[in-house]
């Protein structure tokens, strides 16, 4: 049920942004009270954080399989690897990828 909600709220964002040439965050900060535009914000923070933990927890316990290494450990690895990247690589090549 999860899925389907992700892909129909992702495609109305998308053609909100089609439309209006501006993003989520700049229409609810345009058309909407400014209470609002700060749940929204929060609410996409905590998701993207959570997202992000379970990326890494995933990747862990993959290499977890292959490697005998503690998944704490291959998690903090995994991170400190993407920040890495993200901080040397410049986004339009790292974008690529």
């Amino acid at each position: 049920m999860a899925l389907p909600l992700a892909i129909a709220v992702q495609e109305a964002t998308a053609r909100l942004g089609l439309l209006s040439g501006s993003g989520l965050a700049s229409l609810i900060k345009r058309e909407m009270p400014r209470w609002v535009l700060y749940f929204s914000l929060a609410l996409v923070t905590v998701a993207n954080t959570f997202n992000i933990g379970a990326g890494l927890g995933s990747m862990a316990a993959a290499t977890h399989m292959l490697i005998p290494l503690p998944i704490i450990a291959l998690v903090v690895i995994f991170g400190l690897f993407m920040m890495t990247l993200e901080i040397v690589i410049r986004y339009h090549k790292y974008s690529k990828v």
